[in-house]
């Protein structure tokens, strides 16, 4: 228990510090150029998560969100979220990772301009083979979609099904796996997140990551 502790203090404090480059050099500066397979697509079912911070709401995308017993009470951070989960190969043997994933509200969402975004930092961590790390945006405004439309044929403001939270037009210019540590350290590539909803066991999620050895 307490390898694991030491584990997701340091991937936090080591997740902070990269953010922070980030804000320096921005996802859209960067050059286009298992555990995770090479040169190919890896399916992993994102488990066992929690989080700290905003949730995933109307108001909280648009920065009307209030604190909450387990939010950041750092103005700085108010508008943030910062999750912790599991991830298991779907379909395949290999091992689990430990993701730690960092996301804050776009500062520009708009509803009369139909986005609602947060940008999203990810620090994925196979113990004794290495790390990948990841920066893209989630647009949730499909999501708010699908829940409008429910509500209007009578079944509730739910979202249900299946949903790609990362930019079908964006992908190549947005979703990328921006660096890599160990045995991992020479795969690039890009990913998705998607997010499937239903009325027993509420949101599940699977991430895809399309990989390419880098020369």
């Amino acid at each position: 228990m307490m390898k694991w502790a030491v584990i997701i203090v340091g991937l936090i404090t080591g997740f902070c510090a990269g953010a922070a480059l980030l804000l320096v050099y921005p996802v859209d500066w960067l050059p286009g150029s298992t555990f995770v397979q090479r040169t190919s697509q890896t399916r992993l079912s994102i488990t066992d998560a929690s989080h700290r911070g905003i949730e995933a709401t109307v108001g909280a995308m648009l920065g009307l969100g209030q604190i909450e017993g387990d939010g950041f009470m750092d103005p700085a951070l108010r508008n943030s979220r910062i999750s912790v989960a599991v991830l298991d190969p779907v379909g395949e043997a290999g091992a689990p990772a430990l993701a730690v994933k960092l996301s804050a509200v776009a500062p520009d969402n708009n509803l009369l301009r139909s986005r609602l975004v947060a940008v999203s930092d990810w620090n994925l961590y196979w113990p004794g083979h290495g790390s990948l790390f990841l920066a893209g945006i989630d647009n949730y405004w499909p999501l708010l979609k699908d829940a409008i439309w429910s509500a209007l044929t009578g079944s509730g403001f739910h979202v249900h099904g299946s949903h790609l939270l990362s930019p079908v037009s964006e992908l190549a210019a947005t979703q990328r796996v921006i660096g890599a540590s160990g045995k991992l350290e020479r795969l690039a590539g890009s990913y998705r997140e998607w997010q499937e909803y239903d009325a027993s066991n509420g949101a599940e999620g699977t991430l895809e990551l399309d990989t390419r050895v880098r020369r």
